[in-house]
């Protein structure tokens, strides 16, 4: 009949429907996803564990600091304030991903995650 074949051409459509959906779930949709699946980022990597270290006895951060401004200077208390950007670089060998997968991920060179999905180190200023 004519509702029942309407019918099953909705159910096919839905069914069809739903496989795409699943089928771009199961899919990453950008190279950052492909690489952060790979890794496991999201599963077993813990952003509370430090890195293995860079020689065998610790992690090298390399730490730059560009003056943006100088905010105020008080001479009287010998007091200077400044606005500054800090960058720091380290490695996270348990972030690399070239050849360890499948070669359609060695031509990604970079990919851009939230900083608090990663370790980070504890580096603070004081009084300097």
């Amino acid at each position: 009949t004519l509702a029942a074949s309407g019918m099953s051409a909705r159910l096919l459509i839905c069914l069809a429907l739903l496989g795409a959906a699943v089928s771009a779930a199961a899919s990453p949709a950008s190279p950052d996803d492909a690489v952060a699946a790979a890794l496991k980022l999201f599963t077993e990597y813990n952003k509370a564990i430090r890195p293995p270290p860079d020689s065998g006895f610790a992690n090298t951060l390399n730490v730059f600091i560009y003056l943006n401004s100088i905010v105020k200077v008080d001479s009287a208390n010998q007091e200077i304030k400044l606005k500054v950007w800090l960058h720091v670089h380290w490695t996270d060998s348990r972030l690399a991903w070239k050849g360890k997968f499948n070669s359609s991920l060695d031509n990604i060179s970079a990919i851009s995650l939230p900083a608090s999905y990663l370790w980070q180190p504890d580096a603070s200023f004081y009084d300097v």
